[in-house]
């Protein structure tokens, strides 16, 4: 049977990590979203989301993505994200970005095991095509294993979590008679949250994550705080 000390056992180690890596970078990525529900099947949503980079003295980026997602069996779900986003340097936008994300979720892993457990175990697969300006399409495939725990009494859910980036055509390489492409697993996301729901329709979730690059340097450690309000038709 698993236990409760057991969950924050994982939480400790989690944060030892964190650890490990010498600290880059500091952000905070702040946002609000909004969820409809259309039907026991069916919802559509938007988020609008600021991050901030340099030790979170400069804005870095800030987007708007609506979002439709089509819950085709009981644990598995798909949605479909298009993402407008501004990229800023020195307090000024210095380029336009379209992205396109398609995510096929799996959730309620835990359910056939043969006892109960507050636990609860979900993976999500994601395709994302971006493009910006002067730039070649650039993809990647995002694989994510996410794990949650409901408080006894609440819906208060703390939850750990890990993604995986795979980069197409992440490094090119010119020779006299061609171009080579890399595809290669080039970025980790380690994530601890907590979701603090208010009422049916109100929602803030609280995260601290790290993202570091895979080759060389470049760890980034995130402070979250996103604001989320639902409604049904």
């Amino acid at each position: 049977m698993i236990h409760r000390p057991l969950f924050v056992g994982v939480f400790i180690s989690f944060f030892t990590t964190f650890n490990i890596f010498a600290q880059k970078d500091f952000a905070i990525w702040s946002g609000l979203e909004y969820k409809v529900i259309i039907s026991k099947k069916l919802s559509l949503g938007g988020a609008i989301q600021f991050r901030s980079e340099n030790n979170n003295s400069q804005l870095a980026e800030r987007f708007a993505s609506p979002y439709i997602k089509y819950r085709a069996f009981k644990n598995l779900s798909l949605g479909v994200d298009y993402r407008f986003s501004n990229n800023w340097r020195n307090g000024v936008a210095v380029e336009d970005r379209h992205r396109v994300t398609i995510d096929l979720n799996v959730e309620k892993l835990l359910k056939s095991l043969p006892f109960k457990t507050r636990f609860a175990l979900s993976s999500r697969i994601r395709y994302v095509n971006e493009s910006r300006t002067g730039d070649l399409n650039n993809q990647h495939l995002r694989g994510r294993i996410k794990l949650s725990y409901n408080v006894r009494k609440t819906k208060i859910e703390p939850y750990i979590a890990s993604e995986l980036f795979y980069h197409f055509n992440d490094q090119l390489y010119y020779t006299n008679s061609n171009v080579l492409a890399i595809n290669r697993f080039n970025k980790l996301r380690l994530k601890f949250g907590i979701s603090l729901p208010f009422t049916k329709k109100h929602l803030l979730r609280v995260f601290y994550m790290l993202q570091k690059k895979t080759q060389g340097p470049g760890s980034i450690f995130v402070t979250g705080l996103n604001y989320r309000f639902r409604w049904k038709v």
